[in-house]
């Protein structure tokens, strides 16, 4: 574990091999995924951009209610 940790150059190279991997196996893993729900794909995308939208608002109303009490101090 010492050599490891002792080389930087090794752990660029197994953390990009591995990186590479992770991303290989989740795209095979998509693609046999998206074939089954081809037909759901309209209807999910509309509720994930009615939720990505509410979710923004909501922060955005956290942050200017977070402004106005700072600003009262």
């Amino acid at each position: 574990m010492s050599y490891v940790l002792n080389h930087p150059p090794v752990v660029l190279v197994l953390a990009l091999v591995l990186q590479w991997l992770a991303a290989y196996a989740s795209d095979v893993f998509r693609e046999r995924r998206s074939r089954a729900a081809d037909a759901a794909v309209g209807d999910i995308s509309t509720i994930v951009g009615a939720t990505l939208t509410l979710l923004a608002l909501l922060i955005g109303f956290c942050f200017a209610m977070a402004i106005d009490r700072y600003d009262q101090r």
